[in-house]
């Protein structure tokens, strides 16, 4: 879908990269490096494979380390990696103070009644808190420290890009002068508020076609798994039964359209 937007908007007078465009850019060069970010991650701290050198060295780091009585209690074994939490854990009891005393200054000053039991119960929600957060692994602590607010960020900078273009927030000369190539910009006059070329309806149809297309097939997986895995929910046995051998018929029948994808699946699988 960020394809066919960056379509419209480069090819769209005044042609190049501008405010619209290299809106749309930002926005597909996070989301791309996110994914990147997430598969590199998973992968890395995925279960270990035997035949696998880097994970087998770093497995045997990991169980020599743990055996090594000084870092005993420093070193804990998470799928793939080997992670010292000593200045995660002393960085997490700093704030746990820090947020205690503060909360608990806060309700004193509160003239409110069992005031003590309103005490105990705050300490213990932010204890809590932070016991989990000190149980968190690799890919917790990089989902909440990293992909969330920066998936957040990217999903608020689209609202933006798609909030300024419907109220002509763009429309002015930085904007329209597409400044943002290292060729520098220009304006178009004849072109600026209507145009009459005949590319312009030909790369809108491009974009268009491309953002459909992609988001169809997307939400054309996503219905077919939802029927492919509804007869798990329900609670007739028989219902189920047929559920599951229609299922299975219609893996049958559709097994060559998956092949392709199964055969990249292993070789991904293989070359990694």
């Amino acid at each position: 879908t960020s394809v066919g937007a960056f379509i419209l908007s480069f090819f769209t007078p005044t042609v190049g990269l501008g405010c619209r465009t290299g809106g749309y850019l930002v926005f597909f060069v996070v989301a791309l490096v996110l994914l990147l970010a997430e598969i590199l991650v998973w992968w890395l701290t995925s279960p270990l494979r035997k035949k696998d050198r880097f994970h087998s060295h770093v497995h045997a780091y990991t169980r020599q380390s743990a055996q090594s009585p000084k870092d005993s209690l420093k070193c804990l074994s998470f799928p793939g990696l080997a992670t010292s939490k000593v200045a995660i854990s002393r960085i997490l009891e700093v704030i746990e103070t820090v947020i205690v005393w503060s909360v608990l200054s806060s309700i004193r000053l509160i003239p409110i009644r069992n005031k003590k039991s309103k005490l105990h119960a705050a300490e213990n929600v932010i204890g809590h808190h932070f016991e989990s957060l000190r149980g968190l692994t690799v890919r917790g602590w990089l989902q909440r420290s990293f992909f969330t607010p920066l998936e957040f960020a990217n999903m608020i900078w689209l609202c933006y890009l798609v909030l300024a273009q419907t109220v002509g927030a763009f429309n002015n000369c930085t904007c329209m002068a597409s400044t943002w190539g290292s060729w520098g910009g220009y304006v178009d006059f004849t072109q600026w508020n209507q145009a009459n070329s005949g590319l312009v309806e030909r790369y809108w149809i491009e974009g268009t076609t491309i953002t459909c297309v992609t988001m169809g097939i997307g939400m054309l997986y996503i219905v077919v798994e939802w029927l492919l895995q509804a007869h798990l929910s329900t609670e007739d046995y028989r219902d189920a039964a047929k559920g599951l051998q229609r299922v299975r018929r219609f893996r049958r029948y559709t097994h060559w359209i998956r092949y392709p994808s199964a055969l990249l699946v292993l070789l991904i699988n293989t070359l990694l």
